[in-house]
């Protein structure tokens, strides 16, 4: 007989210290904590959860999805009582659309559609380098100030779930 879970209270403390771009690049950092963060932006899992579908210990998936806690991404949205203790399930925290230009969109699609975006990524990291150098042409001589800044793309994918009880 499955238990039932509650909503959870809000608790825990954020970061504010610093800007949604900088916590995005935090979360990014390691791989288990990027696997969760794009785990938790399709559906609410609770770390035990989440260490089986990566095939990880608990207690470094645990630390992982706490850390995405404190940056602001993920939130506990549930609880469970689980043999006198209280298990927790969080849920990614819906992104920001004025975050510095980092954009979090959740994608589920198969092979052919997953090697299309891949191919639109390279097509447009190759625009953004030709726009670079165009752009190296227009500097060049003028009084025309330089904006300087780091373009980055990542594609994540994660292991699928074993099962078919997608919350």
């Amino acid at each position: 007989m499955a238990r039932k879970r509650r909503k959870a209270i809000k608790r825990g403390k954020v970061r504010r210290d610093i800007a949604p771009a900088e916590a995005l690049l935090k979360a990014l950092n390691h791989p288990v904590r990027a696997q969760a963060l794009t785990i938790l932006t399709h559906r609410i899992a609770s770390p035990r959860e989440i260490a089986d579908q990566l095939e990880q210990p608990i207690g470094i998936v645990s630390y992982h999805v706490r850390v995405l806690a404190e940056l602001g991404l993920a939130e506990i949205v549930e609880e469970q009582p689980v043999r006198g203790a209280v298990e927790h399930f969080f849920e990614a925290v819906p992104p920001d659309r004025h975050d510095g230009g980092f954009v979090r969109t959740p994608l589920r699609m198969d092979k052919v559609g997953w090697a299309e975006v891949q191919r639109i990524q390279e097509r447009a990291r190759k625009e953004v380098l030709e726009e670079q150098a165009a752009a190296r042409h227009r500097i060049n001589g003028s009084q025309t100030a330089a904006t300087e800044g780091l373009f980055g793309q990542l594609l994540l994918e994660v292991p699928p779930e074993e099962s078919g009880d997608a919350r």
